[in-house]
């Protein structure tokens, strides 16, 4: 458990070693060797040009399996907007970045970088073009008319926006702090991590998969995605067409299969009965695994599901709706596919009825809650046994 003193040191640290920027200029080396040690946070000042042209170049990652989804509703893109213009202050926003690396990450402001980057690239003026329509785009660019928005947006379509109000939208100064780390540090990416956590306590709060795109970026977490857009796993799991967000849900359900088949592979369940960290050391340890690795572990991951596709038709599936209860299945499945692959359809009812008994049907009320690990060891074992052939 971790004790009070080491909570306040993973924010309470950045704080007591803030740098500015300008310390650093005489010897950056010295910068880039201090931040291998310890993380450091650097205090600067962003236009919102300054912004758009890192995300024009690349420079700052804002992709949607990066965070969260943009999930700002229209009156709070409008409100947020009004208060550039009014030059009313702003949250901090959180940058940051491995030390060996210039692309930086978003920590906290996600929303209102997109929302000033949408409201931006809305422009029409001096014959350039933009035709973006993410901004207000459920409105076709048309501010709501309340109140507490200024008369000179109030109401009115982006096209009719001055385009003086751009200008002054382009120059606002973002307060920004950076924090520069060790991507391969685990001390740093647990108090990455936290800062994410605390940054987000209010408001939309962020759920942990997408603290986890955020701190745990790479190639594995970027699999997940792939793998929730597979055209299997959208036929199993039914996934809506339309661009509600999700909020990474499907990518927490395949990383969870993951962490918990490769626990069955050791010799002893060591699962501690707390999912949160259970998983955020799961995508710690795999974090840069080889690409190789990733194909192997989709190939366990799509075989499974393909063969649920199979043997199970639409109507029985829609019995199947926690997540505890597709975790349990698709590890049973992975588990025993070798043995049960080539079983007749006979069998094969069996075996389903089997889990459908223990694991859909059982009582499970005396195994504990239903993450402890008790509960999630019964639970997948079980299951496990349903399918032996």
């Amino acid at each position: 458990m971790t004790t009070e003193p080491e909570q306040k040191e993973s924010l309470a640290s950045v704080q007591q070693k803030e740098v500015e920027v300008e310390g650093n200029e005489d010897n950056p080396a010295d910068a880039r060797e201090s931040a291998v040690q310890d993380l450091l946070s650097l205090k600067e000042q962003r236009s919102t040009n300054d912004l758009l042209d890192l995300l024009n170049d690349k420079l700052l990652d804002i992709e949607p399996e990066f965070q969260r989804e943009f999930i700002w509703d229209e009156k709070k893109q409008a409100k947020f907007i009004d208060s550039l213009l009014k030059g009313l202050p702003v949250p901090n926003l959180t940058l940051a970045k491995d030390y060996r690396q210039e692309k930086l990450f978003i920590v906290d402001g996600k929303q209102r970088i997109m929302t000033v980057s949408h409201f931006m690239r809305s422009k029409s003026s001096e014959g350039r073009s933009y035709k973006n329509l993410k901004f207000l785009q459920n409105s076709n660019g048309q501010f709501p008319n309340i109140k507490d928005i200024h008369e000179s947006i109030r109401g009115k379509m982006i096209q009719d926006i001055d385009a003086s109000k751009f200008d002054k939208v382009g120059r606002y100064i973002f307060p920004t702090t950076i924090l520069i780390f060790n991507q391969k540090n685990p001390d740093h990416q647990k108090r990455i991590y936290t800062i994410f956590q605390r940054l987000n306590e209010e408001g939309i709060k962020l759920n942990p998969q997408e603290i986890r795109h955020g701190v745990y970026g790479g190639e594995f977490m970027k699999s997940l995605t792939t793998l929730r857009n597979h055209k299997d796993v959208k036929k199993i799991w039914k996934l809506p067409r339309n661009n509600r967000p999700e909020r990474f849900k499907y990518e927490e359900l395949i990383l969870r299969f993951f962490a918990f088949y490769d626990e069955w592979q050791k010799e002893r369940f060591a699962y501690p009965g707390n999912l949160r960290q259970f998983l955020n050391d799961y995508i710690m340890q795999n974090q840069f695994i080889t690409s190789t690795d990733i194909e192997k572990k989709a190939a366990v991951f799509l075989s499974a599901v393909q063969f649920i596709s199979a043997i199970y038709a639409s109507e029985e599936l829609k019995d199947i709706k926690a997540k505890i209860h597709w975790e349990a299945l698709v590890i049973a499945i992975a588990m025993n596919l070798e043995s049960i692959r080539g079983a007749g359809s006979k069998n094969i009812q069996i075996l389903k009825d089997n889990f459908r008994q223990d694991i859909l049907g059982g009582s499970q009320a005396d195994w504990g809650g239903i993450l402890k690990r008790q509960a999630v060891k019964k639970r997948q074992e079980k299951s496990i046994q349903a399918f032996q052939a």
